[in-house]
């Protein structure tokens, strides 16, 4: 009769197999760089990239307390209706309408109570009328939440916000101990939660964000769309 393998065991394996890509992956990199090189021709951007996106996810991998069944769902989004969550991501796009007949790239954000369902705070992107490259929705909404409950950690809140978080927001959020993201758009471009980053999942902050994404997709994707279409025609 064969036996099972133990759970040790299975452990040792996916670490083995881990180790062997984290060491093969970068030599592949080097092997293309340097080859390119020598060749006097230029690589293959998405290769490269490719290889580096490896590199990453086998950092977070290996440290373990980035898989992605460390990082604690938030018991706000097991208590939450999806009606509810679309009904709080609406308000963020109506913040994100208020923001495209201001000329500012329409994005919009509220900040709500995780226990109350309290709507704290509510902004959308305002770089251009503030002069300001850090005025993003969702640090105009952890600005105006911090002085609404006069302190700057806000803990027990969720905030929604229409068009998936940058690096920049993503910290502030960490400094300022939200729960719980929701966003609705992916951010192709610049995106730290999922789409090229996942920061909210590294091991090395010592606070987490819990992140759900995709509420009203559509609608936030297609105000954007629409707003660049506009502005080059």
């Amino acid at each position: 009769m064969r036996s099972k393998s133990s759970p040790d065991k299975s452990k040792r394996k996916k670490l083995s197999k881990s180790l062997f890509l984290a060491s093969f992956v970068p030599l592949v990199r080097y092997k293309i760089t340097n080859y390119s090189q020598n060749e006097k021709s230029q690589p293959t951007p998405k290769i490269l990239h490719l290889c580096d996106r490896l590199i990453y996810r086998l950092g977070i991998l290996l440290t373990k307390k980035g898989d992605k069944d460390s990082v604690k769902m938030s018991e706000y989004f097991e208590k939450t209706s999806k009606a509810r969550h679309e009904q709080l991501m609406m308000k963020a796009l109506e913040q994100a309408h208020l923001a495209k007949t201001k000329n500012e790239v329409p994005v919009g954000a509220v900040l709500v109570d995780c226990d109350t369902g309290e709507l704290i705070a509510e902004g959308h992107n305002q770089p251009v009328a503030n002069n300001d490259p850090t005025a993003h929705a969702e640090i105009v909404v952890l600005r105006r939440a911090a002085q609404i409950r006069e302190n700057y950690r806000l803990p027990r809140t969720a905030i929604y916000v229409t068009l998936e978080s940058c690096t920049m927001c993503i910290g502030a959020m960490q400094h300022a101990r939200v729960d719980s993201l929701i966003f609705g758009a992916k951010e192709t471009k610049a995106g730290a939660l999922v789409s090229h980053l996942r920061l909210a999942d590294e091991p090395f902050y010592n606070h987490h964000v819990s992140v759900l994404g995709g509420i009203l997709e559509k609608q936030c994707a297609t105000l954007l769309t629409e707003f660049f279409r506009e502005k080059r025609k």
